[in-house]
Order: C-alpha cells, then sequence, then structure tokens
C-alpha cells in the first residue's frame, strides 16, 4: 500500500495561518505605534506638578502635527529664538 504521508498539511496550513496573524499583529502595533499614538513612560522632576518624579505612563498622539503642522505658536517662538541668535553674532 502507498505510504500515507500523514496530517503534515494541515499542520502547515495553521502553522501558516498563525505565522501570517504574528505578521499582522507586529505590523499593525507598529505602524500604530509610529504614526498615530504610543505610549511612553515619564519620569524625572522637569514636568513637576504635571508628571509625578517617579514616572506616569503617558499617552503621546501623533496625528495632528502631521495633518495640521506645528502650530502658529511654536513657530513664532521658534523663530524669535534664531532671531536673538542672529542678534546676538
Amino acid at each position: 500500500p502507498p505510504s500515507d504521508p500523514g496530517p503534515t498539511l494541515p499542520y502547515l496550513l495553521l502553522t501558516a495561518d498563525f505565522a501570517g496573524r504574528i505578521l499582522l499583529t507586529i505590523s499593525t502595533v507598529h505602524v500604530f505605534g509610529t504614526y498615530v499614538a504610543d505610549i511612553i513612560s515619564c519620569e524625572g522632576p522637569s514636568m513637576m506638578p504635571t508628571i509625578h518624579p517617579a514616572g506616569d505612563v503617558v499617552l503621546v498622539e501623533m496625528v495632528t502635527h502631521r495633518l495640521w503642522g506645528i502650530g502658529g505658536g511654536a513657530d513664532r517662538a521658534g523663530d524669535r529664538r534664531r532671531e536673538g541668535r542672529a542678534r546676538a553674532r
């Protein structure tokens, strides 16, 4: 009688499906963390009292500056710093 290869094909399909789902999950997490939002832990006294010096978890969104750019106040403050440096020279 011909030899039966056994149930290897269903296991291969299951493994390929599982690997595809893992790859999709890793890709989704990477794209979300790069382009939408990221969760970070902040530590240190520089933002007291807003951020606790022992550390807080902060959600940082990254969509606003990609859609509308940096706000006018930030641009003007940067321009003033550059003008001050130019005058100092």
